[in-house]
């Protein structure tokens, strides 16, 4: 019985591994759209880069709860971190933080 209570934990629902259509789109051409700059999106782009690495070296520090592949995506992590150093929100609400990677770049 408790092995069925912590299944998701043990083991992610097979729809994880389900292919789905190719919805990529680059977080540079978003980040135009909201009229950054060439030089701002650079900027944006090495600062993540540095942020990545220290969130990189927590991950192998610590015991995940998830496994690593719940983590949002890279794409969509720098999109986010680049948001929000462009918009500096005053509140960012966010759910499902699972093991806090997109937590971690605000």
């Amino acid at each position: 019985m408790v092995e069925r209570m912590f299944w998701r934990h043990i083991s992610p629902p097979i729809v994880f591994y389900s292919r789905v259509a190719n919805t990529f789109t680059d977080p540079n051409e978003i980040l135009k759209l909201i009229n950054l700059s060439a030089s701002d999106i650079s900027y944006l782009a090495e600062e993540y880069k540095k942020v990545k690495s220290v969130l990189e070296e927590r991950y192998k520090e610590v015991k995940l709860s998830y496994p690593a592949n719940f983590a949002v995506a890279e794409g969509s992590s720098y999109l986010i971190y680049s948001l929000i150093r462009a918009f500096k929100p005053d509140i960012v609400v966010e759910s499902g933080v699972a093991n806090g990677h997109s937590t971690f770049l605000y």
